[in-house]
């Protein structure tokens, strides 16, 4: 009991009175933790293709079972101090998402007509990236309880798909070719399929962005705070392009529109300098 008293007199011992707190500009770092609803995309294992310009990448999704349910996040902010029970804020938020791997190969029957590659031979992995970037200006209420500020607000922002790819591991002699016969046209007709020297198909999306939250920070002295954060991000990218080896919108099998939903709980630890 005398270590837990010991240690609560320390956390709110005050290292910088609120009124000192005021006027001050701040820049943080961080990490966190986030959840993701992906409920659209999670729905792709076992539940028909999607239309992503190669059929290569089709015949591979389609036969998806991993599901995407979690990422971690980097974290940068500036913070101004405008009152004493008001703060406000801009954070940029890189949000790495599971990488979802899927191992695949054609049946011997409609193995490809490629130099150096044997039919029934052709495995491949394809990789899932849906990186995205969130900047959000945010406006918190503060309620500062000796050396604790603690936090309830939320902000607005933009989500943009970053870094975000749907690639293949592909023989190299497919790669080099960059073109393949494939039976997959009407009664066995062969389809040329144009396969990307880069292996990447990348994607391209946005949609708008809030979260909800609370937190609270610790000032160890005047000029650094270490802070913790959690709340709930809704964010739902509707339509996501294709470019690089792609063309048009990822569809599913009916022709609806793939969407990427980040929505979920979010949680992270920053420090902040303060100037």
């Amino acid at each position: 009991m005398r270590s837990l008293i010991i240690a609560l007199a320390a956390l709110l011992a005050v290292a910088c009175s609120a009124a000192d707190r005021v006027g001050r500009f701040g820049i943080s770092l961080g990490g966190g933790y986030d959840t993701l609803a992906m409920g659209d995309a999670n729905s792709n294992g076992g539940s028909g293709s999607l239309r992503s310009g190669s059929l290569l990448l089709d015949e591979a999704m389609a036969g998806s079972n991993g599901s995407i349910q979690s990422g971690a996040s980097l974290d940068l902010g500036f913070h101004y101090r405008l009152l004493p029970n008001l703060a406000l804020g801009l954070n940029a938020s890189y949000l790495m998402p599971k990488v979802r791997e899927t191992n695949a190969s054609f049946p011997t029957s409609i193995g490809p007509v490629v130099p150096g590659v044997s039919p029934g031979n052709w495995n491949y992995t394809v990789y899932e990236r849906y990186n995205v970037l969130e900047t959000l200006f945010r406006a918190d209420a503060v309620l500062p309880v000796g050396g604790l500020d603690l936090r309830l607000g939320g902000g607005l922002g933009w989500a943009w798909l970053c870094g975000a790819s749907i690639s293949s591991n592909l023989p190299q002699a497919v790669a080099d070719s960059n073109k393949a016969s494939l039976p997959y046209g009407p009664g066995g007709d062969l389809v040329s399929v144009t396969v990307p020297k880069s292996q990447d198909v990348l994607l391209y999306g946005s949609a708008p962005s809030w979260r909800l939250g609370a937190g609270a920070d610790w000032w160890i002295d005047p000029h650094f705070s270490l802070g913790l954060d959690a709340g709930w991000r809704w964010c739902k990218i509707a339509q996501v392009s294709m470019a690089q080896g792609g063309s048009g919108t990822l569809k599913h099998a009916d022709g609806s529109n793939l969407e990427l939903d980040y929505s979920g709980f979010i949680a992270g630890l920053k420090g902040v300098f303060w100037f």
